[in-house]
C-alpha cells in the first residue's frame, strides 16, 4: 500500500494491558486523515468509523511539509 498509494494504514488492536496482540491493514483508499481542533491527527474510514493516532499505525511513503497524506511514489515519477 505505502508504494503504491502511498499510504499504508494498519489498524492495532490492543489488549487489556495495552500491547498490540493483532495488525489489520486498512485501504488507503477507503481512508481519509484529517487533523483535530487540537492538531492531532483523525483518521476515517469510508463506512464513517474515526481513529486516534494511537489506533491506527500510519506509514506515507514520500510526503511534503503541508501534506499529512503519503504521495504515490508511480504517480510522482508519472509526473516526472
Amino acid at each position: 500500500s505505502a508504494l503504491l498509494d502511498g499510504n499504508a494504514f494498519i489498524n492495532t488492536v490492543r489488549n487489556e494491558i495495552g500491547q498490540i496482540v493483532e495488525l489489520w491493514p486498512l485501504a488507503p483508499s477507503r481512508m481519509t486523515v484529517e487533523r483535530n481542533a487540537r492538531g492531532d491527527r483523525v483518521f476515517r474510514t469510508a463506512q464513517g468509523d474515526v481513529y486516534t493516532s494511537r489506533e491506527i499505525l500510519h506509514i506515507p511513503a514520500v510526503t511534503t511539509a503541508e501534506s499529512i497524506r503519503g504521495l504515490s511514489p508511480i504517480g510522482q515519477a508519472r509526473q516526472a
